[in-house]
């Protein structure tokens, strides 16, 4: 059996710039930070949703560097933003990610943050940012007392809409059609993803019961962006073929393998291997993260490896050159069986 690593690994290592940009900094929120900005989309751009381009991203985090080494230094002020979050879920830290660096980085003023637009007695949906980008939150201040109180009132706010998603897909068959690409619970899949995100909430603000709203509170939607982000992650033992069309080059790729075929993994990559809580699925590890975290040894990851029966995520990491060199899923061996009943 060929097991399709060494592709994936290229893959990752060909973000030098952005690799060079997470190494400078050693708090492992911050660099979670800097990727969620600047790490590849997974969408090309322009080709299903609009979104910045990938350089434009890198270029923000780039300018930022004055501010991100003082959060570096004390990433407190990050941390409390990002606990106050209402689940553990990894989409809704993200939107906080993307939050925090939008007003605190970026200077632009968030108008609201996940804001339901309810319609009766159900949900519609929810802007999951609403921006204000036309002037930093301190030149907004100065533009208003400028104005007349009768101008404030009658003047709408022009906003961007962000939509921000994360996601992680394993890949079910020959992986170029956007159906053959599951997230790691079965439950989800890129192409009902990205349906979703373009026929609903990137339309939310053209439903009648929204423009209502809209018009009352005096916001005007001038552009809307999809942001989805994430890793895909091809079978370590299934020839690769191309990606579909849609999706951008450059996106940042792993590999998954059912749990009795690890070892064969371990074999073909002369890394150390730690197993990531989902906190740990954004970022790629650096050297204070695995001094901190202890890799079990072969042995040891072996034996906890048979007892799975839930997928988890690894990185394997080469402590030669002090880098995280891959990311995989491994999933209990009757994964596939259960996808193929589902499909």
């Amino acid at each position: 059996m060929d097991i399709m690593l060494d592709s994936a690994a290229n893959k990752l290592s060909e973000e030098v710039t952005l690799n060079d940009c997470l190494e400078k900094y050693h708090n492992r929120v911050v660099r979670d930070l800097i990727w969620c900005i600047a790490s590849p989309t997974i969408m090309a751009v322009d080709r299903i949703c609009r979104h910045p381009e990938d350089s434009l991203l890198l270029n923000w985090v780039i300018q930022a560097e004055e501010k991100l080494a003082r959060l570096d230094e004390n990433p407190l002020p990050l941390i409390n933003f990002i606990s106050r979050t209402k689940t553990n879920r990894l989409g809704e830290k993200f939107e906080r990610f993307w939050h925090f660096w939008l007003s605190e980085c970026q200077g632009k003023k968030v108008v609201a943050a996940d804001y339901q637009v309810q319609l009766k007695d159900r949900t519609l949906g929810a802007f999951d940012l609403l921006v204000d980008e036309s002037h930093t939150s301190e030149d907004n201040g100065l533009e208003n007392q400028s104005l007349s109180r009768f101008q404030q009132t009658i003047k709408s706010r022009l906003l961007s809409h962000y939509e921000l998603t994360v996601k992680f897909y394993l890949n079910s068959s020959h992986g170029s059609r956007m159906s053959d690409w599951y997230g790691p619970d079965q439950s989800d899949r890129l192409d009902k993803k990205i349906n979703r995100m373009v026929e609903h909430q990137l339309k939310l603000s053209q439903y009648p019961a929204t423009e209502k709203l809209l018009q009352q509170k005096r916001w005007q939607i001038e552009k809307i962006y999809g942001i989805c982000k994430g890793r895909l992650f091809w079978n370590a033992f299934t020839k690769t073929t191309t990606l579909p069309e849609w999706i951008n080059p450059q996106v940042e790729l792993g590999f998954w393998c059912p749990a009795s075929q690890f070892k064969a993994v371990q074999k073909q990559q002369l890394l150390q291997w730690y197993l990531l809580d989902k906190n740990d699925w954004f970022a790629p590890l650096n050297q204070k993260d695995v001094a901190e975290m202890g890799n079990l040894d072969e042995r040891e990851l072996q034996e906890h490896i048979k007892q799975l029966n839930r997928v988890v995520q690894i990185a394997g990491y080469d402590p030669v050159n002090n880098r995280e060199r891959i990311r995989g899923f491994v999933v209990p061996d009757e994964w596939l069986l259960k996808l193929n009943q589902i499909e």
